[in-house]
């Protein structure tokens, strides 16, 4: 089975084609634009597409699913992780990049353009290629397949050569070497932190709220409650999804008849791995025996749609679509879930309540901060940590942090608060309290010594790296300040 049928059916089974250039599918839980738009949004002269949006929330999420084990996002999830709104902000910074392009005059040539088309690639495979020459209706197909005209996919590809362009520019900083030696002994001076982040909207659902009061918030505001639930039903609403193996006979497939053959006459839930294995095309799903992983119905190819109606342990008949002849088996099933207003009335007014306790939610990240570190300052972090524990928080243990960087990337606190921390003595652990608008932030910070466990060898060309990302970020914020930047707010 090739790379792109099975970006196509993994995951939360969207449509991939083209990489990260072309994208055309539904992410569950995502209404769009309001109002019909096809964009979120612009930076200068460039628009933001919603499909740009779409595709990096979707490889957002499951980057997310692999850091915790596979697990599904939640709703809460998303928006503690900020999800939506970092993203928006790496499209603006894309753009923004552009932009510059724009102004320094960088212009992709058509031969640039060209090549790119032609060579283009998915992992090993060139994907618009047949035998090694360019296949123009292959071409035409997976484009038509994704959406697009050919004239759109190469603007795109246009788009991405200048975005390629100026990030190969100032991919390098030039360094003298005492400069790098500075920088270098910056890096080098570390501190070793356990920190853990008490944010007031993750603390809204600890507040203490009473049937009473519930009831009594229901009675005044029901209308505007069911009016709400309609808005996020869509979102609350769970297909069936169905767990599968998959095989994949392309109708390109040399030997075609005698591979179906040996199929029809040998196939079955126990060797299906094996088979997978043998006849799909891609390396992937050789290895994987087929896995797709989790299926929600409705959100591919309809054809598929025939395996919803097996039991788990099943094998379907032999079927085809346009990519060529499958075989699915089913190996577990989830139920989907359609949302009740009457069911979920008492959670949604309790949420609707708990939110407009701003002086309780302050008391209750306050009290918490501090029973928490008193036990950090008394170095009970094993106490600390089973406190936590009952707000659904988490400690992060043993991170490491350089004077040059500060707490970029780990500790989202002001550089002040940190350097203030390689200015104390931490010969002995030392606990800070860090209040923003958002929460507090408790940090017990020590000097670190011997190996971190996180040396990367910070030779002058990685330094001269860090420093181009610092200039690249400088560059998008001093653009951004001379472009008009207009974000539709599109998602609850």
């Amino acid at each position: 089975m090739s790379g792109e049928f099975r970006k196509k059916t993994s995951g939360m089974f969207i449509t991939v084609f083209i990489g990260f250039i072309v994208v055309s599918f539904v992410i569950s839980g995502y209404d769009g634009e309001k109002g019909g738009s096809t964009t979120i949004g612009v930076v200068g002269n460039y628009k933001i597409e919603v499909s740009e949006f779409q595709n990096a929330y979707e490889r957002q999420v499951n980057l997310y699913k692999q850091i915790y084990g596979g697990k599904e996002l939640t709703a809460k999830d998303i928006q503690q992780l900020k999800l939506r709104e970092n993203i928006v902000k790496q499209l603006v910074q894309q753009k923004l990049v552009l932009v510059f392009a724009d102004k320094i005059g960088i212009i992709p040539s058509q031969e640039q353009v060209r090549d790119s088309i032609l060579n283009y690639s998915q992992g090993d495979q060139k994907i618009f290629q047949t035998k090694g020459v360019f296949n123009l209706d292959l071409y035409k197909k997976m484009l038509a397949t994704a959406r697009l005209t050919p004239a759109q996919f190469e603007n795109q590809t246009e788009t991405m050569i200048k975005n390629q362009t100026v990030l190969q520019l100032i991919s390098k900083v030039p360094l003298s070497n005492s400069f790098s030696k500075e920088i270098e002994d910056l890096k080098k001076r570390k501190i070793k932190t356990d920190f853990l982040v008490i944010d007031k909207k993750q603390m809204e659902p600890f507040v203490p709220v009473t049937e009473k009061e519930i009831s009594d918030y229901l009675a005044k505001n029901s209308n505007q409650l069911k009016a709400k639930f309609d808005i996020v039903k869509n979102k609350l609403t769970k297909p069936e999804e169905i767990k599968v193996k998959h095989i994949l006979i392309y109708k390109d497939e040399e030997n075609q008849e005698k591979i179906l053959k040996d199929l029809a006459k040998n196939l079955n839930s126990k060797n299906f791995a094996k088979m997978a294995e043998k006849y799909n095309r891609g390396v992937e799903e050789k290895k994987n025996g087929g896995e797709l992983g989790w299926i929600p119905k409705g959100r591919g190819i309809p054809e598929f749609d025939i395996a919803f109606s097996l039991k788990p342990g099943t094998v379907t008949p032999l079927f085809k679509s346009q990519y060529g002849s499958h075989y699915i088996l089913v190996e577990d099933k989830k139920p989907g879930f359609i949302p009740n207003f009457e069911s979920l009335k008492n959670s949604m007014a309790k949420e609707m309540i708990q939110g407009g306790k701003p002086f309780e939610v302050e008391k209750l990240v306050q009290n918490l901060a501090k029973e928490i570190g008193e036990l950090l300052k008394a170095d009970k972090l094993a106490k600390a940590e089973d406190v936590a524990k009952k707000y659904n928080l988490k400690i992060q243990k043993g991170i490491f942090i350089n004077q040059l960087d500060g707490g970029k990337g780990v500790l989202n606190i002001p550089s002040d608060s940190i350097m203030k921390m390689f200015n104390e003595n931490l010969e002995k652990p030392k606990t800070f309290v860090i209040a923003s608008p958002t929460g507090i932030s408790l940090v017990r910070a020590s000097m670190a010594d011997g190996k971190t466990g996180s040396e990367t060898g910070d030779s002058k060309d990685n330094i001269s790296n860090e420093l181009s990302q610092i200039l690249a970020a400088d560059i998008t914020n001093s653009i951004r300040e001379k472009v008009k930047v207009s974000i539709n707010r599109f998602y609850e």
